[in-house]
């Protein structure tokens, strides 16, 4: 008979009482917890899960100091540049607020995570984004590289 050692209750128990998350191949791999131990881990994961709006709640007020209500529908809306809506971040102005948070006066809008390094390696400056962009547009257009060019 195979035994494992549960991770949570350190019980040596058959290998058949840790449940199974995935297969690869012929081979099975198992969880670290007993099935008693994960069902607890279970439910106790449930419970923080729906403690997790009102946490939520209280960082948004805490560190932004904005209503948890305006902060959901600035997230509903997805980044300002793309419309997704994963790896949402507040964009805020840090001549105002320097460092991670912002306060209600200089929140700008919500930007995927992409999008707010990209402004942020630009430093806000209008000027760089648009010739940015310029030059985007104009190498997009031909896809050439310097290589080709030089031999027209």
């Amino acid at each position: 008979m195979i035994t494992k050692t549960c991770s949570v209750c350190g019980e040596v128990k058959p290998l058949e009482e840790f449940p199974i998350y995935k297969t690869v191949g012929e081979v099975d791999y198992r969880r670290t917890k007993c099935d008693p131990c994960y069902k607890n881990y279970f439910v106790e994961y449930n419970a923080k899960q729906e403690n997790k709006e009102a946490r939520q709640a209280q960082y948004v007020e805490k560190n932004w100091g904005i209503p948890h209500l305006t902060y959901k529908l600035l997230m509903e809306g997805g980044c300002e540049v793309c419309g997704t809506t994963e790896k949402l971040v507040l964009d805020h102005d840090h001549d105002c607020c320097p460092g991670k948070y912002g306060c209600e006066y200089c929140i700008r809008g919500a930007l995927c995570s992409r999008h707010n390094l990209a402004e942020g390696n630009l430093h806000s400056n209008e000027e760089e984004a648009y010739a940015l962009y310029l030059y985007m547009k104009r190498v997009n257009k031909n896809r050439k590289g310097l290589k080709y060019r030089a031999n027209e």
